[in-house]
């Protein structure tokens, strides 16, 4: 596996570049998770682009419902909603977390509000239970933004955390098409609202599915309607200092997979998954890394991610392969769950962690190569 998920700096094994003071996860007993510090521009004062949320819109239930939201960027095929299942089905079948649906953010009396409690449901249960099945149905059809309200409440002692997903249709940031060929959109006017005037911190994951050689033109599309996703961020989000970004290389078994002898699917290094974005995402990569966040706490990050092993739209589940799809869910959920507790008292940044067997591996030293390819990025 990687050695750590990837983000603003990096201590050479892909590693999250924590400030003096701040809280470190229990050393790993196992092969470290593949969360790792991308690559950072300097820091810049953030222009403000915050507005006081419209009476009876997303961002206005977002505020009064005291959630954390979950933004997923990604254009159809991107794997979206299985990522959100695989993540559901993982606390399901942990005792230590209780994981529950929690009340709609937006009024159930309404015909709306019924419609979303519905769809939410039928996802939350019926779907999760579906892929349990070894079944993955089909994608999802919301062509306006909906939040699925999830409330996690761990059995050791750690404090409950409240979670509100978006789910919407990947066509939403699929690009369009004219005369000069694809071109990417805006954003739909609710996530828009979102990120004009919610102002409490906002997680972000940006979904790239990996593609295999000869598949470049069809991964054309993906690679542009991701990139304006990116940039429509940068754009219309004033308080980028406080939310936390994942660039997700979806679908890692179409490069590596499970069955391969050379052990790439559950071992790689972060480097060797960031020249694989690089390479396959020339767009959406370097738009990615220009968003320009604070630098003295890590809150952009890299991994790969593969949400079960999928043959013929079949849940392949053995015991040699299921171990690392469920180290990948947990890093995933140990991200998630840090960023809705993060607190900040005094100097000292504490984040806690729902699995510690995924841990951090200690840091190592960063070669000079390293140095010098942080120092030509950041520039």
């Amino acid at each position: 596996m990687a050695d750590d998920i990837n983000g603003g700096g990096t201590d050479g094994a892909g590693k999250a570049s924590v400030p003096s003071g701040a809280t470190r996860p229990p050393l790993a007993t196992s092969p470290a998770p593949p969360l790792a510090p991308a690559p950072s521009p300097p820091s810049a004062p953030e222009t403000s682009t915050e507005s006081e949320p419209a009476a009876g819109s997303l961002a206005a239930a977002l505020r009064d419902s005291s959630r954390h939201p979950v933004l997923l960027f990604g254009t159809s095929t991107s794997g979206k909603s299985t990522l959100l299942i695989s993540l559901f089905h993982c606390l399901k079948r942990d005792p230590r977390v209780n994981i529950t649906l929690g009340p709609a953010i937006v009024d159930v009396n309404t015909e709306e509000g019924r419609r979303i409690h519905a769809e939410s449901l039928h996802l939350f249960e019926r779907r999760v239970e579906a892929f349990d099945n070894g079944e993955i149905e089909s994608s999802t059809q919301f062509n306006s933004p909906i939040f699925i309200s999830v409330d996690l409440k761990p059995t050791d002692g750690l404090g409950t955390a409240k979670f509100a997903f978006m789910e919407v249709s990947g066509e939403v940031f699929d690009p369009s098409q004219n005369d000069n060929g694809s071109i990417f959109k805006e954003l739909h006017k609710e996530i828009i609202g979102v990120l004009r005037s919610y102002r409490r911190p906002i997680t972000i994951i940006y979904l790239a599915p990996c593609w295999r050689e000869g598949e470049r033109k069809a991964a054309n599309p993906i690679d542009i309607g991701l990139e304006g996703a990116i940039q429509s961020y940068d754009k219309e989000r004033g308080s980028k200092s406080q939310d936390f970004h994942l660039f997700l290389f979806n679908k890692w078994d179409q490069i590596a997979s499970p069955e391969d002898d050379d052990h790439s699917f559950s071992r790689v290094r972060s480097n060797q998954v960031a020249t694989f974005i690089g390479k396959q995402y020339g767009r959406a990569w370097p738009a990615y890394t220009a968003i320009r966040l604070p630098v003295d706490h890590v809150r952009r990050y890299y991994m790969q991610y593969a949400a079960a092993f999928i043959l013929d739209g079949q849940v392949i589940r053995e015991d040699r392969y299921e171990k690392t799809f469920v180290r990948y869910r947990k890093t995933v959920w140990n991200w998630l769950y840090g960023n809705a507790t993060e607190e900040k008292v005094g100097d000292t940044i504490i984040r806690q962690s729902l699995f510690p067997e995924v841990g951090s591996r200690e840091s190592r030293r960063i070669s000079i190569i390293e140095r010098i390819t942080n120092l030509v990025l950041s520039r």
